[in-house]
């Protein structure tokens, strides 16, 4: 058995407890890299490097960041606004949050997008007296953000790898709203599926939600506490705009500052939270969302290991494989979209194109065709990926705070991955013809 098979292998055990949850998620993340190095399949230094990715930092830097803006009561006060503008509608607001992180994706990361309104509807939610639950919004939240990141050229890293792509090529690249050809319909999409099938779902798959998550749990306590100190006093207010100001600098600086990577600015923004007061070493320890963190990790390892060990490129021949030699433009365009959408479920979206980008170009020597709609088409692709937490941070970042199962992401999100495969095949080849 080769590298490719083993690792191959291991992913279908793997697969198999992250839908039965029979372990937690995160002993199954990590549980998996513990056996592709045990069995020789992978270097640890490949398997282990998710601990220490730049989006491992990153993510577990917001964490933190986010972890101190509730704690300080912060998420109450932000929560206010929206609420007071929805004409006290909790679910007017909830919606109002889902419909401003989709927006802004398209012009910063998703994580810190997901990032800034994770605890804005945390507050939404704590303020709406059970009218709404954080496990009816939270999924929303995380696909709203994956969704808006298909509006720019700057929204996901998937965008950009395609970028270099075409540039390496010496082809014309896309311009910086020409992926809105796709990510528009992709949102207007995303909001009738919502209004349509949001509530009919949430029933179906939450049918009797009891109580609240810790995360939200830990928004409404400190709420109490104002309330029966009477009020925020003015030390606390100094605290809640200190630790807004931080995350927001933050992101800033993430956007702006070239020199310095994201995973460090988002690590220097947490040890700000905490030197400034604004949560103690021991508060963060107890609440911060470590599921979170290593499930991306994990998934980021094996990822990583899956491509060195040729077990991606393996599923992606395979599935090439089933057209023989009849092999067309459109074949090539099926194959690619099918493989990276599939991928997508096991793999980070980013290394799924980074993958296919490749062979897409390799396939240009066997047949005639305009690469550009099938870039686009890895690209988008790639950028659904909805079905699990495993795919983008953004998706991984609501699993601990929504303590969601890993069945929950099928389940609420499955239709509307279909959806938005389809609309790749019915959008992208008129716009740029195969």
């Amino acid at each position: 058995m080769t590298s490719a098979h083993g690792c191959i292998l291991i992913l279908l055990i793997a697969l198999f407890f992250y839908i039965t949850e029979l372990l937690p998620i995160a002993v199954t993340a990590m549980g998996s890299c513990l056996l592709l190095v045990l069995f020789g399949i992978a270097e640890p230094s490949t398997v282990w490097a998710g601990i220490s990715n730049e989006t491992t930092l990153f993510v577990g830097g917001m964490i933190a960041i986010v972890t101190a803006v509730i704690e300080t009561g912060a998420a109450k006060t932000l929560c206010n606004w929206f609420i007071r503008f929805s004409k006290c509608n909790a679910y007017r607001a909830a919606m109002m949050v889902v419909l401003l992180v989709t927006v802004i994706s398209g012009f910063m990361n998703n994580s810190a997008a997901v990032a800034i309104t994770l605890p804005i509807m945390a507050g939404i939610v704590a303020s709406s007296e059970d009218e709404i639950n954080e496990k009816h919004w939270f999924l929303p939240l995380a696909v709203g953000s994956n969704v808006g990141g298909m509006l720019t050229v700057i929204g996901t890293t998937s965008q950009m790898v395609i970028q270099n792509a075409l540039i390496e090529q010496n082809l014309p690249t896309f311009g910086f709203f020409e992926f809105a050809w796709v990510g528009v319909p992709m949102c207007i999409m995303f909001f009738f599926y919502i209004l349509l099938f949001g509530k009919k779902l949430n029933k179906k798959i939450w049918p009797e939600v009891s109580g609240h998550t810790a995360f939200v749990n830990n928004v409404i306590n400190t709420a109490g506490n104002e309330e029966a100190g009477g009020g925020i006093t003015p030390k606390q207010k100094r605290k809640q705009l200190l630790a807004i100001g931080i995350m927001e600098a933050t992101i800033i600086a993430i956007i702006m500052v070239k020199s310095i990577s994201k995973g460090t600015i988002a690590i220097m923004g947490t040890l700000l939270v905490i030197i400034t007061g604004c949560i103690s070493i021991d508060e963060m320890y107890r609440k911060f969302d470590w599921t979170t963190v290593f499930v991306l990790a994990g998934g980021i390892g094996f990822a990583g290991a899956l491509d060195k060990s040729g077990g991606g490129r393996l599923l992606a021949e395979t599935v090439g494989g089933f057209f023989g030699a009849s092999l067309t433009p459109m074949h090539v365009f099926t194959i690619l979209v099918l493989t990276g959408a599939i991928l997508t479920v096991i793999m980070s979206n980013t290394a799924v194109a980074a993958m296919l980008t490749p062979i897409a170009v390799a396939f240009t020597s066997v047949i005639d065709f305009n690469l550009l709609p099938v870039m686009m088409g890895i690209c988008m692709a790639t950028n659904c990926s909805f079905l699990t937490p495993l795919a983008t941070p953004s998706m991984t970042m609501v699993l601990g705070s929504g303590e969601y199962k890993f069945m929950d992401y099928v389940k609420y999100c499955l239709l509307f991955n279909i959806i938005a495969v389809l609309l790749l095949f019915l959008i992208i080849p008129r716009v740029w013809p195969l």
